[in-house]
């Protein structure tokens, strides 16, 4: 049996978009998006959204949805993270994004917005063996997932991501030193005396590898290739070494925010937060240990999908793989 099927993954900072083919268990992408919005742009915890986030965040789900079922979506599924968690209207606006979608969007817990990002991101570079350390840093949290075998079973979700710690330290342009170190020595202090990441190093079995999801990573993945247009093919499996994290922070820390568009591999609309996202991937390579961090294009939204047309029985159980093969690899159309 083929079908046509999207999920929307509205972030904290962005809006991503995955429409697939599946057919007899097997999966080609068709097409992958991102509109980057800022849905967690001033936001604190029990307050409302801001309306002009919420508005570009609206915007960009009706333009995604409306591409999807232009590809012939016959499903399309939306999920919410961190920015429906904590507004106080985070419910409400889901409850508005329905009608766009056409189904309820699930706004996701902690612990199931770090187990499907999880699955996605390892399970998408066949690490099904083994201890697995993975991160996912995003616009209002950082994920960090401890698992074995290919199944999350330790995580940790710190209430900061690009777009937070971008707001909290640097509000200047460009940014002074001062103001960069404030920011590596706050998330140092919070990674390094996270329970997780202590158990992690503690235990008695050798460590596996730092894999790395989600958009920040990407992009800074992207930049170290120097492409002028994402390309997943290139950037799934790619390292992220300890020496390139570091010498992005120098670069991105000496370039005002206008200075940054100029960066191959960098969208200009991730340039007012990426140094902050840098900054956080370099202090986590420092406190784990880690030499590199293997980049996935896969992530939460693909977890989201074979999770879906499982239970729709369209396949077999167990027919489809963990996100099958091509999924996000270079089918379809780049973010």
């Amino acid at each position: 049996m083929s079908m046509r099927v999207a999920v929307v993954d509205i972030g904290s900072n962005s809006v991503q978009m995955l429409v697939a083919e599946i057919d007899d268990g097997q999966w080609r992408q068709l097409a992958a998006a991102e509109r980057i919005t800022r849905l967690a742009e001033g936001l604190r915890s029990g307050r409302a959204l801001d309306p002009g986030a919420s508005g570009r965040t609206f915007e960009a789900v009706e333009d995604l949805a409306e591409r999807a079922r232009k590809l012939g979506a016959e499903r399309l599924w939306a999920v919410g993270t961190r920015a429906f968690r904590l507004a106080r209207d985070g419910s409400a606006f889901a409850a508005r994004l329905e009608h766009v979608i056409g189904e309820p969007v699930e706004i996701l817990s902690e612990e199931r917005e770090a187990e499907l990002g999880f699955e996605g991101a390892v399970l998408g570079l066949g690490c099904e063996r083994g201890r697995v350390l993975s991160v996912d840093i995003g616009g209002g949290s950082t994920e960090i997932v401890w698992g074995h075998d290919g199944r999350p079973f330790d995580h940790v979700s710190l209430p900061f991501g690009a777009v937070v710690l971008t707001e909290q330290y640097l509000g200047r342009d460009p940014s002074p030193p001062e103001d960069v170190a404030a920011l590596r020595a706050a998330v140092f202090d919070a990674m390094s005396t996270t329970g997780l990441i202590r158990r992690y190093l503690d235990a008695d079995e050798p460590h596996g590898p730092l894999i790395g999801s989600g958009g920040t990573l990407v992009t800074l993945a992207a930049m170290a290739a120097g492409l002028d247009r994402y390309r997943a093919d290139i950037v799934h499996g790619s390292r992220l070494a300890r020496s390139v994290l570091r010498a992005q922070c120098v670069d991105l820390g000496a370039r005002s925010i206008a200075e940054r568009k100029s960066i191959r591999g960098l969208g200009a609309a991730r340039a007012p937060t990426i140094l902050a996202g840098v900054v956080v991937a370099d202090v986590l390579v420092d406190v784990t240990g880690a030499e590199a961090i293997v980049v996935s294009d896969h992530g939460l939204r693909h977890a989201v999908l074979r999770e879906r047309v499982l239970a729709l029985g369209v396949a077999p159980l167990g027919s489809i793989g963990p996100l099958g093969a091509g999924l996000g690899q270079g089918g379809g159309e780049g973010l």
